[in-house]
């Protein structure tokens, strides 16, 4: 018996590596061909079931047009972002951040130091939760409050962002003039 053991275990692991191989040639179906996902601007590759059609500038834009107060808008790089999430695992894919133009800004020179709001843009809707959820919990903290957050659409891999200085009914405005853009 202790001779077939290890015959059997080198057998089974070559079977297991002859399935694992890719080199499957029996099937060449639509369903089991490659496709290429959409990219963003920052270069990460997106799945196919994200909107990867929409980019957090031109949902800043649409909202602009719908009438919001948006001022200046600041768009990220991996180097500029202020919270370093930016192209990292988990992380969003694409950040910008507005102006209202109803309130005095900061005179900082920190471009990230604004009154206004953000949209965070996701590779995954379950990344956008991760985060909406997360900043949640700054909810009323005071100082620590991250203002007003929000899956727009619901379920989707965006996260508006609005600052806490801002009114319920100012955050809900802009809230339906981003859905408005889906």
């Amino acid at each position: 018996m202790r001779r077939l053991i290890p015959p059997l275990v080198a057998l089974t692991l070559a079977a297991v590596l002859v399935s694992c191989s890719g080199n499957d040639s029996r099937s060449t179906s639509a369903a089991s061909t490659p496709t290429t996902a959409p990219t963003t601007s920052v270069g990460v590759t997106a799945p196919p079931t994200t909107r990867a059609a929409y980019h957090a500038r031109t949902l800043i834009a649409g909202m602009k047009r719908a009438g919001q107060p948006i001022g200046k808008v600041v768009c990220y790089s991996e180097t500029t972002d202020p919270n370093n999430l930016l192209g990292r695992p988990g992380g969003y894919i694409e950040k910008c951040d507005w102006a209202d133009t109803r309130y005095d800004q900061p005179s900082t020179g920190d471009p990230s130091d604004v009154v206004g709001g953000s949209i965070e843009v996701f590779a995954l809707p379950g990344e956008a939760m991760e985060r909406a959820q997360y900043l949640g919990t700054f909810a009323g903290q005071g100082m620590l409050s991250t203002g007003w957050t929000f899956l727009v659409p619901p379920n989707s891999n965006f996260v508006l962002r609005v600052d806490s200085d801002l009114t319920s009914k100012q955050a809900t405005a802009y809230r339906k003039a981003m859905q408005a853009e889906f």
